[in-house]
């Protein structure tokens, strides 16, 4: 699955950890070329905010920032997203995740019945990725 850039950049704003952690980042760059590497963030559950949403559609992703100071007023960056969907089980090293579905079934779901829904075709292994256009930060 491909996003688009503003995609990428509405998950920017609707998920405060990452926004946090990209902010956080960006704001220790120094004049010349800049590149943050593939790091790990994850949307927050409690539903104050959209990334509840987030948090069941990514959970857990990679984000990276890419670009270069060019002078004491600003810079340009690119942000790129990338999450790998597996539905291995433990013993493939997959985390004993379990997951609760609140509401009318009030049911909890375990890493191997996941992964099961994978095996019998009703869930497919797939990446997520999408980077932005170059941006300028004042």
């Amino acid at each position: 699955m491909h996003w688009s850039p503003n995609k990428c950049l509405q998950t920017l704003k609707e998920i405060p950890r990452f926004r946090h952690d990209v902010r956080g980042y960006l704001d220790g760059r120094k004049r010349g070329v800049f590149d943050s590497g593939w790091q790990g963030t994850k949307a927050d559950p409690s539903g104050r905010y959209k990334s509840s949403d987030w948090y069941y559609a990514l959970y857990h992703f990679q984000w990276r920032a890419n670009g270069s100071l060019q002078t004491k007023y600003g810079f340009t960056y690119k942000l790129s997203i990338r999450k790998r969907y597996d539905w291995g089980v433990p013993s493939e090293h997959k985390a004993n995740l379990k997951i609760h579905i609140p509401g009318f079934l009030n049911y909890d779901i375990s890493q191997p019945e996941i992964a099961h829904l994978h095996t019998v075709g009703l869930a497919r292994n797939y990446d997520v990725r999408g980077s932005s256009k170059m941006r300028k930060k004042p």
